[in-house]
């Protein structure tokens, strides 16, 4: 939408969503309002009194009184301007923070596949486009109305006091104007190639990062970094040329509006010389004239920069009012006594047109021990996210004694269960932060008997800062086996009943397992455990043992009835015991 267009109900509709944000701060935008107001008049009486002092110092040679007229014109200016200037930073930090907090909010509802999924999209409605967004704040409507009267009103002016000079300006200040509303399309439009190029250079760069490891063991590094080389050298070359686009268009602009005054100096010095106007009439329309150029030109920049505002609201709205993917369902109830039997009926999971989980039912005893074995992709990491309900089931109920999972709170949820995954990431923030983000404050002996249970005492003490050292990005100070016990501290400091553990012991050696193992068999009273494993050998004394195969539930036993009972089983038996190389 270019021009005037933009002024339409479709745009007040749009800001209109932010008034939830806006109105709890009403004082301060009445504030701005009140001081852009009384910011306009000093500036329009100082040309005035500028022409006035001219005139009575030819009259009388004495003008001391209007001198601190125009002294006090310029102080009230200036204080007008502080009073609007914080009036406009109270405003904007209250109604941004506000706006972040909501989006944060929104975005932590929806499930964890919706938030992980849309990550790079998230951060962007959270930074850039809440800064875009404050470009239609009512602070900066505010001062489009004060440019438009400083323009309109200076303009005014200028035909009483300077006739001869009006016409002139008028015309040089339209053109200006309608030159500087043409240029803004080609220039807008190569902002946006740089800054979608940018973005993907962005992303392209982030990823190799993210993914360092794996393309060093493809050999790939070479071609990844002359990829990511190749998409930032796009940005450069648009950048150039949006660069290059303003240099060309905007001198014209800088032409003009030096030419301007020029034309009225001239006109002026002949006006003087003929004595048709005093010295006084010249200066007030030279500081009359540059109120209406400046006046406009922030008009002009301001509906430039409306569009970009527009579309960042929406995307913020969008996010606020509709989350990225169907959020997870908010439950009220709270557990008296979290170990209970847990009761999966007809549980199934639908990814697209794949079946993740079909009609798996099952009921797990309080205090009971099971593994979940299965080929790989047979759904045994989904059955275990339903539990602590980073994804929600497409049908059936999970069922904790009688009560649905989904009508129990989810941070009572997890605050009562223990995740241990393969790969948990670890904050770029301190040991002591990492552990404690299940408990925060707790006491020292608890998160030391946390650290000891999860064998992480050598570990804390080799580190130069001990637990007040940063582990760095994803926890790169630590090894892989370092960052699964950082983990298992985590959820050893909760006392959990239920433990959810995907294989959480994969990266520790054989001691370090048995340690950990140990202590979680050691916690009075027993918690419910689910437990998935590739390795068989680990899950044979376990009190029973779920076996999937494409998503269904094939059978349910110990190692001994399954070996009899189910085929699965067996199979996997067979390949697990040649890959430890053990004769079947």
């Amino acid at each position: 939408m270019s021009g005037f267009g933009r002024f339409n109900p479709e745009t007040w509709a749009t800001v209109g969503r932010l008034r939830p944000f806006v109105e709890p701060h009403r004082r301060h935008a009445r504030a701005v309002a009140w001081a852009t107001l009384a910011s306009l008049p000093p500036a329009w009486i100082l040309p005035i009194l500028v022409n006035d002092l001219f005139s009575k110092s030819a009259e009388s040679h004495f003008a001391g009184d209007r001198w601190w007229w125009l002294v006090a014109c310029v102080v009230a200016g200036a204080a007008a301007s502080w009073w609007r200037g914080a009036a406009v930073a109270r405003l904007r930090v209250r109604v941004l923070h506000r706006l972040r907090a909501a989006l944060m909010r929104a975005l932590r509802s929806t499930s964890l596949d919706a938030a992980v999924g849309s990550a790079s999209g998230a951060e962007a409605r959270v930074t850039d486009d809440l800064l875009l967004a404050s470009g239609a704040l009512p602070d900066r409507w505010w001062e489009f109305v004060g440019a438009a009267a400083q323009a309109i009103v200076a303009a005014c002016i200028l035909v009483v006091i300077a006739p001869t000079f009006a016409g002139l300006s008028v015309v040089g200040v339209v053109v200006i104007a309608a030159y500087g509303w043409a240029t803004y399309r080609p220039l807008h439009a190569a902002s946006l190639r740089v800054r979608e190029s940018d973005e993907q250079a962005r992303r392209e760069i982030a990823e190799s990062i993210r993914g360092e490891s794996a393309l060093r063991s493809a050999n790939a590094e070479i071609v990844d970094t002359t990829r990511v080389v190749r998409a930032a050298a796009d940005t450069a070359r648009k950048s150039l040329h949006r660069d290059l686009l303003g240099l060309s268009l905007g001198n014209p602009l800088v032409v003009m509006t030096g030419l301007l005054p020029l034309v009225l100096l001239n006109a002026g010095a002949v006006d003087i010389a003929s004595e048709k106007m005093g010295p006084g009439v010249l200066i007030a329309a030279f500081i009359l004239l540059g109120q209406t150029v400046d006046g406009t030109a922030r008009c002009v920049s301001m509906h430039a920069g409306l569009g970009d505002a527009l579309a960042a609201i929406n995307r913020i709205a969008e996010t606020l009012e509709g989350p990225v993917k169907a959020p997870a369902p908010v439950g009220t109830r709270r557990l008296a006594d979290w170990r209970v039997p847990i009761r999966f009926d007809a549980v199934g999971v639908v990814f697209g047109s794949h079946d993740a989980l079909k009609d798996v039912s099952f009921t797990v005893r309080p205090g009971e021990t099971v593994a979940i074995v299965g080929r790989s992709g047979a759904g045994k990491s989904t059955l275990l996210s339903l539990l602590w309900r980073a994804r929600e089931p497409s049908s059936g109920r999970i069922l904790f004694a009688d009560t649905p999972l989904s009508d129990i709170d989810p941070h009572d949820v997890r605050a009562h269960m223990a995740v241990v995954p393969q790969d948990m990431p670890i904050l770029d923030r301190s040991m002591r932060e990492n552990i404690a983000l299940a408990a925060p404050g707790c006491p020292p002996e608890r998160l030391e008997a946390a650290i000891r249970d999860a064998h992480l005492t050598d570990v804390v003490a080799r580190l130069p800062e001990g637990l007040d050292t940063p582990l760095g990005q994803r926890g790169a100070r630590l090894s892989g086996g370092e960052r699964q016990r950082v983990v298992w501290a985590r959820e050893f400091l909760k006392d959990p009943a239920i433990v959810l553990l995907d294989e959480a012991t994969s990266a520790l050696d054989p001691e370090t397992e048995s340690a950990v193992m140990g202590a979680l068999a050691r916690r009075i009273p027993k918690p419910t455990v689910f437990l998935i494993a590739h390795r068989l050998e680990t899950v044979r004394a376990l009190d029973r043992i779920l076996v999937l195969d494409r998503g269904r539930l094939v059978g349910e036993g110990t190692h001994a009835e399954l070996l009899q009972s189910c085929p699965t089983y067996r199979e996997l038996r067979l390949l697990s015991t040649i890959s430890e190389g053990e004769t079947p």
